[in-house]
């Protein structure tokens, strides 16, 4: 009972870490590289804190986590044991932390618009 309710949250957690690593190393992937300007790497950066809101916390369905689906739709039983209210949490700590992280970059924002477009300001 207790030790396979246990491994059971323990495999939907792996699946919703695993789903989650690979949407921040897509946002790694795209901010790296030469020729990046700072306005246009803080766009990437707020839209995916948008995404994490608009589409990660209301996706029910798990098409942004196709780890979490694969599992869930391979053995149905799984979906008992999910917990959707903690993985929207894990989502809302997530879109905090980012907001924490650059904040002081959003501050700077008009002026990453200045250098890049300067007379379109």
């Amino acid at each position: 009972g207790g030790r396979k309710s246990w491994k059971t949250q323990w495999v939907i957690k792996l699946a919703f870490l695993t789903d989650v690593t690979c949407h921040l190393n897509a946002l790694n992937l795209q901010l790296q590289g030469k020729h990046k300007l700072p306005g246009n790497m803080l766009c990437i950066v707020t839209a995916f804190q948008n995404k994490i809101t608009a589409l990660f916390m209301s996706d029910r369905e798990f098409v942004h986590f196709p780890k979490l689906k694969e599992i869930t739709t391979h053995d149905p039983e799984l979906l008992k044991q999910f917990n959707y209210n903690s993985f929207v949490q894990v989502l809302e700590e997530l879109r905090a932390e980012f907001e924490s992280r650059f904040k002081d970059v959003n501050e700077y924002k008009d002026f990453f618009n200045f250098i890049e477009s300067p007379f379109n300001v």
